[in-house]
């Protein structure tokens, strides 16, 4: 019995101080989530050709499509079919802490492009 009431409050501590631990991380699942709306939003702006079309369009388009709370930085370089590079467009300001990255790889007629780009709660 005495070792049954043992195991019994054994028990209660372990489960009671993994409550405690699991509710101090923070969680990732909104991160993940931000992460991939950026990837969708570069994706959508490749299919349709907004990469093509210059700097304030793309502006207008990452605005119109990524949700209100959160914000995006993009680069994007660009280099010819001999990998050479030809130049690269920045759009939005730079973010320095608290952000997650992606990058991304198009193709376009004789050139590709790399696009990086960061996103994080406002």
């Amino acid at each position: 019995m005495d070792v049954v009431l043992g195991l019994g409050i054994i028990f209660i501590i372990i489960g009671a101080s993994s409550v405690f631990i699991l509710q101090t991380q923070p969680s990732i699942v909104g991160d993940l989530s931000s992460l991939r709306t950026a990837r969708d939003v570069v994706a959508v702006l490749d299919y349709t050709g907004i990469f093509d079309k210059g700097s304030t369009a793309i502006e207008n388009n990452v605005t119109a499509l990524l949700p209100e709370n959160l914000r995006m930085y993009v680069t994007i370089e660009e280099y010819d079919e001999n990998m050479t590079y030809q130049s690269t467009t920045i759009i939005f300001d730079d973010m320095t802490e608290n952000y997650f990255g992606g990058k991304w790889i198009s193709a376009s007629g004789n050139f590709f492009r790399i696009i990086r780009y960061k996103v994080a709660f406002e």
